[in-house]
């Protein structure tokens, strides 16, 4: 092997350790990332929800948002089962 083999072999080990590294410390980052949940973002008022305590239908107890026994995932509580708002789903 000539002189110049040996070098360049050294900057590929380098370069290949470098790149390891920075690929194993950008899974640990990832790694430490959380997905969103409900409770990360603030609930609508009721208010701004256009929440009404008593309908007859489209009830709160018929929504997929609805935490019983009195509470929302997205409108700010105590809610009635009775009630209803804009963020209703089914």
């Amino acid at each position: 092997m000539a002189a110049g083999d040996k070098e360049g072999s050294g900057i590929y080990r380098r370069q290949f350790l470098r790149c390891g590294l920075t690929g194993t410390l950008t899974a640990l980052a990832g790694l430490a990332v959380r997905p969103a949940r409900a409770q990360d973002f603030p609930k609508a008022t009721k208010e701004q929800a256009s929440y009404q305590d008593r309908v007859d239908s489209q009830t709160c107890a018929q929504c997929t948002l609805f935490l019983p026994p009195d509470d929302c995932k997205v409108v700010q509580g105590p809610v009635s089962e009775t009630g209803t708002c804009v963020y209703f789903t089914q």
